[in-house]
């Protein structure tokens, strides 16, 4: 690696291990294949060390011979010449130098780690220049600003197989923990022991869950009941609402906690003393929750996403709430609203595969529930997109026969319908909904 040199510092590079892996790869052609996944041609320093790591690969993936013959060849395609010529004397010297292969690997893996290094000293360049422009919104600026360094990131890391020896061993472990009560595999209670068995455990890191609606339907009231069963956990919750300001918000979670209608806490002379009391409760409960909420209107996903990241530097994050999807904006230019509210979803649950938490992602439903004569919704109502099915690991919806049947029997009851499950059985669970403080029970288990 070269050091300063005056008073000017240079990136860092090594043409020594550049030369010896390219004479390697020249002295035995087995070579390549071990080292071709841990080193790409933009990671060379020397611009001929790259053309022809680029030429190596080129005729790897063909399948054709690599050879001190054929490069030339597979070079003279794009190159002069002169330049050919030049390349080959390059070549003729590095291959002259090298004694053993044995130490390939270590030379790959030391040239893609300085290249990241190099594309880390742009970034931070990058970013500067961001800092140093004149009226630029800050938080625009901070979303490029970890885009640019996510950049970073994604071409350092690169994907590996995985053996079948490797998944049996780490799938043996898991049940092995999940036995022994150490295992942090199982998912987060949804608060409903029946809708846990449903999803075969509760919510799973890394899924993106939807639960549409029509409005009116509960689909706020049912998120913050699993917010507090997360809480009873310890866990934290972070919930997007567009739709619903913070302090109504607190007032629905402090109902739900304390079994007090939001109607008579807006009213505090008409409590009781039993009331005040588990009025106390309610509001130390919900004072004791991981419970972080950002009611900005009109999100987009990547501020969405820019936030969280934020927030999980200072703390781990364990669910998602979003509430809900119809009210956000993709941060990018689309043609129409289906195209948007395809990219919303794909980067949602992108978002949920990247911090490795469950994203509940609430979502209206169309008109067309009400044109059906029971109005059971289906999954075909979920609106703007059916890229919203297709990128879900888990679909609930939700539905009151009472709000459309006042003389039902099934008073006070709502059912939620697990219409896709990508890892499990689907079906309905059903559960008591109080209307007037938004808290859900399971019918025979009790409550949340």
């Amino acid at each position: 690696m070269t050091t300063d040199t005056g008073s000017q510092r240079l990136p860092p590079y090594n043409i020594t291990k550049e030369d010896a892996l390219i004479g390697c790869v020249l002295l035995d052609r087995n070579v390549l294949p071990r080292v071709l996944p841990l080193v790409s041609s933009a990671d060379f320093y020397q611009d001929r060390a790259g053309t022809i790591w680029a030429a190596m690969a080129a005729l790897y993936e063909r399948d054709e011979p690599v050879t001190f013959l054929s490069i030339p060849e597979e070079l003279a395609k794009g190159l002069s010449e002169k330049a050919v010529t030049g390349m080959v004397q390059y070549m003729s010297g590095v291959l002259g130098d090298v004694i053993t292969t044995l130490d390939a690997e270590s030379y790959a893996k030391a040239i893609a780690s300085d290249a990241a290094l190099r594309r880390l000293i742009s970034a931070g360049g990058r970013i500067a220049a961001l800092g140093l422009q004149g009226q630029v919104d800050p938080e625009i600026a901070v979303e490029e600003a970890e885009r640019i360094l996510g950049e970073v990131v994604d071409r350092r890391s690169q994907s590996e197989f995985l053996t079948a020896p490797d998944l049996v061993t780490t799938y043996v472990d898991e049940i092995t923990a999940l036995r022994d009560g150490t295992s942090t595999w199982g998912g987060i209670t949804t608060g409903l022991p029946d809708l846990d068995l449903r999803l075969s455990g509760g919510w799973m890191k890394g899924d993106l869950i939807t639960v549409g609606a029509r409005p009116s339907m509960g689909k706020t009231a049912v998120s913050l009941n699993f917010a507090l069963a997360a809480a009873s956990q310890g866990l934290t919750t972070v919930m997007f609402s567009m739709e619903m300001g913070a302090s109504r918000i607190a007032e629905r979670l402090v109902s739900t906690a304390s079994g007090i209608p939001s109607r008579i806490l807006r009213s505090t002379t008409e409590l009781n003393k039993e009331q005040v009391s588990r009025l106390s409760e309610g509001v130390g409960r919900v004072a004791s929750m991981q419970f972080f909420i950002d009611d900005t209107p009109n999100l987009s996903v990547p501020t969405l996403r820019s936030r969280l990241k934020r927030l999980a530097l200072t703390q781990p994050v364990n669910l998602v709430i979003v509430d809900h999807i119809q009210l956000m904006t993709s941060g990018r230019r689309q043609e129409n609203r289906v195209q948007e509210m395809a990219d919303i979803s794909r980067q949602l649950k992108g978002l949920a595969r990247e911090l490795d938490v469950p994203v509940i992602a609430l979502c209206q439903l169309s008109r067309a529930v009400e044109s059906r004569a029971k109005r059971v919704p289906q999954m075909s109502d979920l609106r703007e997109s059916g890229s919203i099915e297709q990128d879900s690991d888990v679909v609930i919806l939700l539905f009151r026969e009472s709000y459309y049947d006042p003389e039902t029997p099934r008073q006070g009851v709502i059912d939620l319908i697990v219409a896709k499950h990508r890892n499990g059985e689907t079906g309905t669970v059903e559960a008591f909904f109080a209307l007037g403080t938004g808290r859900i029970a399971g019918l025979q288990r009790g409550e949340v």
